[in-house]
């Protein structure tokens, strides 16, 4: 079992997009099998590569509708409708800090799975969020991101102590 080491927020490379999948080969795969490694280890509801250190598009998650293992490469996602829904967050990468941020309800997700195949479904809900969420991810944006200034402001003296403390890179 491979545990990887999260990335914490002031980690550069938690902020750099990540590049496509050119091709799922043996190294790709044990990358995704030590990604969930480390996301149950964690107990996270998904985890994606740049949060370990790998600047590759390649998420895994719990599918919560399913309570099932599932590796997104190269996702995206497009809204379905312009519903949002406004639900808690953390992050592995941002320890102790839980917010409140308003994502779609629901999304199409393309991907392909390990074995090369084409994934095209529709999410709604706490999957959908998972996805919204690791996808930020993938192109350097943090859930943090996404607050309001105002209450960017009441997290600043704990995403300062983050900052300071588990700057790793």
């Amino acid at each position: 079992m491979a545990d990887l080491n999260i990335e914490i927020y002031g980690s550069q490379v938690l902020r750099q997009k990540a590049e496509p999948v050119q091709n799922i080969d043996a190294k790709v795969k044990k990358i995704i099998q030590d990604m969930y490694d480390t996301l149950h280890e964690k107990s996270g509801l998904g985890l994606a590569a740049n949060q370990v250190g790998i600047l590759r598009r390649l998420v895994v998650l719990n599918n919560p509708n399913i309570n099932e293992d599932m590796a997104l490469i190269n996702p995206e996602w497009k809204e379905v409708d312009t519903e949002k829904e406004t639900g808690e967050e953390g992050c592995l990468s941002v320890p102790g800090i839980y917010s409140k941020v308003n994502r779609f309800r629901k999304i199409q997700v393309t991907a392909q799975d390990v074995q090369g195949k084409q994934l095209d479904f529709l999410a709604d809900g706490l999957l959908a969020r998972i996805v919204q969420h690791e996808v930020d991810h993938l192109n350097g944006i943090l859930f943090i991101d996404r607050l309001s200034p105002t209450r960017r402001l009441v997290l600043a003296s704990k995403l300062s102590r983050i900052n300071s403390n588990g700057d790793n890179g």
